[in-house]
């Protein structure tokens, strides 16, 4: 959920004071969130812990979110597949505030000063420490339910005997789809992509604590239930990208709309057909895929596998009588999807892909067999 430059990445030092045991004063720890950035790896936020003690006066931050950005698509494919590795590394207060300030990414920031008792301080730093350790470091990254926010959500929620989760067991209000597709508003092929690949289980609404995965509603539930008020360390200079989520699945029913009228003379059917086709084809083959490479089950439970088939992707070279039987069998599918939305058989969307397969496939299911369709 965010990016870490090499420098803190580095830090991650087998020297990070391990073998000094925790700090013994007094000390305190504040708990920095961060609002989005301008890159699709920063547009959920980030957080990190940061512990003043005698031995870091000058406070020393826990960042979970640490890996190699270098390599965006292996990246993006190994967190898509479930197997992304992240892991913790530390950082002095004052780089992590230029990093992510204004010298930097120029992202808001935000400091809680989070009171603990010096036992809950203790047992903090030494989970922290704990973490630091080799067979300890690295994590598989989920982002709902193992990533940089909600690493610390349960550090804090232990050290203050389950202060953080109590009252949190209620309905967030907004399913998993509606959140990830908030934090993609501001780009329509983003959000095209969330409707494609985002399966039945996101059409869930986390409970208040599930929602903790994101960086904001941290910080909400740890001014609500730890008392600690957030103060604005830097806010950044232009707007915060904005946009509509309903975009995405306005962008498909267009595209389905664009490719009836671009059907309408006879004379362009066969080209928008193998047009369309590619199309649908293309992604049937990408929502194919991650339910069969992904152990993620928000993508491997991807309903639009009735909607959506890699076979589409040769249905421009089809002709005559199997062209006719194939868009029968497509208009079908399209049709039985669109009514187990509509029956509440699956919550997931599928009206949109499937409006676009049923026009895609309607002119040409409708010839007559024994007639040419060329």
């Amino acid at each position: 959920m965010a990016r870490a430059p090499r420098e803190m990445a580095l830090t991650v030092l087998a020297a990070c004071a391990l073998g000094r045991g925790v700090a013994r004063a007094q000390g305190s720890v504040d708990l920095y969130t961060m609002g989005p950035g301008r890159d699709v790896f920063s547009r959920y936020g980030h957080a990190s812990l940061c512990v003043r003690d005698a031995e870091s006066p000058d406070g020393r931050c826990y960042n979970y979110g640490t890996t190699d950005f270098s390599t965006p698509v292996p990246l993006t494919w190994s967190v898509l597949r479930g197997r992304a590795r992240f892991w913790v590394s530390l950082s002095s207060r004052a780089r992590m505030e230029a990093w992510y300030g204004p010298e930097g990414e120029d992202r808001t920031l935000w400091r809680q000063p989070v009171a603990l008792s010096p036992a809950a301080l203790a047992r903090l730093e030494q989970r922290l420490r704990n973490d630091m350790l080799p067979g300890s470091r690295e994590y598989v990254y989920h982002h709902f339910r193992d990533n940089c926010t909600t690493r610390l959500r349960d550090h804090l929620d232990a050290v203050t005997d389950g202060a953080l989760r109590r009252g949190t067991g209620f309905s967030h209000g907004e399913t998993w789809r509606t959140l990830v597709l908030d934090g993609l508003a501001s780009s329509t092929p983003l959000l095209v992509a969330g409707e494609l690949l985002l399966g039945r289980p996101l059409d869930r609404e986390p409970t208040r604590w599930e929602a903790m995965f994101l960086p904001a509603v941290l910080r909400a539930e740890v001014a609500r239930a730890l008392g600690s008020t957030p103060v604005a360390v830097h806010t950044r200079a232009d707007a915060a990208p904005v946009g509509d989520r309903a975009r995405g699945r306005a962008a498909i029913v267009v595209a389905a709309l664009a490719l009836a009228l671009a059907s309408w003379p006879s004379r362009t059917r066969r080209t928008v057909r193998a047009l369309g086709g590619l199309a649908a084809g293309l992604a049937g083959l990408v929502v194919w895929t991650l339910a069969l490479a992904s152990s993620l089950p928000e993508l491997a439970q991807n309903d639009l596998r009735a909607v959506l088939l890699p076979t589409d992707l040769v249905v421009g070279a089809l002709r005559g009588e199997t062209l006719v039987r194939y868009a029968r069998a497509r208009l079908v599918m399209a049709l039985l999807a669109s009514l187990a939305q509509a029956l509440g058989l699956t919550p997931q969307p599928l009206a949109g892909p499937a409006l676009f397969v049923a026009v895609l496939m309607a002119p040409w299911a409708m010839r007559e067999a024994t007639r040419p369709a060329a």
